[in-house]
């Protein structure tokens, strides 16, 4: 079986770096992409928070984990890679949950 996914949005937000820890306080802004209308977003600001699925695209895929220390914490026992939260997984999607602040035509 195989899988192809289209972007729908893109995020933008201060960080550059590709740490896994430490989003808490950053704030991002979600633009739709062009062939989707800004009509998609209609309803959204009902919702205080939304689930927002994504694709880590700037991890690089020869570097996927099966097992791993959390954090690279070697005192902590070692488990598997979807027991936590590290972005070298495989098929590289991740889930996070954020507080809508406000939308503004095709950008939350």
């Amino acid at each position: 079986m195989e899988i192809n996914m289209n972007p729908v949005a893109f995020v933008k937000n201060s960080r550059n770096d590709l740490s896994d820890d430490f989003w808490g306080s950053i704030i991002s802004e979600i633009e739709l992409v062009e062939k989707i209308p800004a009509t998609a977003f209609n309803g959204i600001d009902t919702f205080s928070h939304l689930e927002i699925i994504f694709y880590f695209n700037q991890t690089d895929s020869s570097t996927v984990l099966y097992n791993s220390y959390p954090r690279g914490n070697k005192n902590w026992p070692e488990v598997g890679i979807f027991a936590q939260r590290k972005k070298n997984r495989p098929n590289a999607l991740g889930l996070t949950i954020v507080e809508l602040i406000k939308r503004e035509g095709n950008k939350i």
